[in-house]
């Protein structure tokens, strides 16, 4: 999920070209020159100052405002995802504090749709990756589907290798290549990831929030608010487990 997430920022925030987390910086522009040959993305020098070209795959101010007034409008259903509305700053035409869930759901479903403006040749390997995450966290899998993505990965990145700067590939984007072989031998990802643990205690804390303003806490220090959460969890389990034991007994 973490992967998912970085992946996600990397991508999104370079093709938004956010200030201070792009990918395509200066020193990248400057890497080109020396390694690649895209005479198209090289600086360039006015008046003594640094200028660097716009690229092909970067939207510009106003498209970026359009993007997260969409975001800012759109509406999915309960419990889907949070309100992606929150992340919107349409300012500086950018979508920030997104969580991992969030990526989550961006990546799969919504980054294919944000990005149908580019031009083809950088479109369809954005949306092979979106695709890519999206098989892969599916609640069936099937190996000869992951061999599959095992090998086609390594055409969709290299894809991206043709497009985006040296810069913007780090070890965040080589960890999916090992995604689906590790799917096939730790099973379905569902299995492994954290959202539900993150849920939990998001619930915890929401909980000692509640307990706080009920008077149930009468410190505010979280480890007393917790271990009266983990009271009234434990006094619901014996309620519970007693009323199943009544049952048990007049069914005898």
């Amino acid at each position: 999920m973490h992967i998912e997430k970085n992946f996600f920022d990397n991508l999104f925030n370079t093709i938004m070209d956010v200030t201070n987390k792009t990918k395509d910086n200066l020193k990248a522009r400057m890497d080109l020159k020396e390694y690649c040959r895209r005479t198209e993305l090289y600086l360039t020098y006015f008046n003594n100052k640094i200028q660097k070209p716009k690229a092909s795959y970067t939207f510009t101010l106003d498209e970026r405002r359009e993007i997260c007034s969409w975001a800012n409008n759109l509406r999915m259903p309960d419990e889907y995802a949070s309100n992606l509305s929150r992340c919107v700053d349409m300012k500086e035409g950018k979508l920030a504090s997104m969580k991992s869930h969030d990526c989550h759901i961006f990546i799969e479903a919504l980054m294919p749709i944000t990005f149908n403006a580019l031009p083809d040749r950088i479109w369809k390997p954005i949306t092979e990756i979106s695709y890519f995450f999206k098989d892969l966290c599916s609640s069936t899998l099937r190996v000869e589907n992951l061999i599959y993505m095992e090998s086609n990965i390594i055409l969709t990145l290299n894809k991206l290798a043709k497009i985006f700067p040296l810069g913007f590939f780090d070890v965040t984007e080589h960890l999916p290549i090992h995604l689906a072989q590790e799917a096939r031998l730790g099973e379905s990802v569902q299995c492994r990831w954290m959202y539900p643990f993150e849920r939990y205690i998001s619930e915890g804390l929401l909980t000692l929030e509640y307990l706080q303003l009920r008077g149930g806490c009468k410190r505010r220090r979280g480890v007393t608010g917790l271990e009266q959460w983990l009271f009234e969890k434990l006094g619901a389990f014996w309620r519970h487990g007693i009323f199943l034991f009544q049952l048990f007994l007049s069914s005898d």
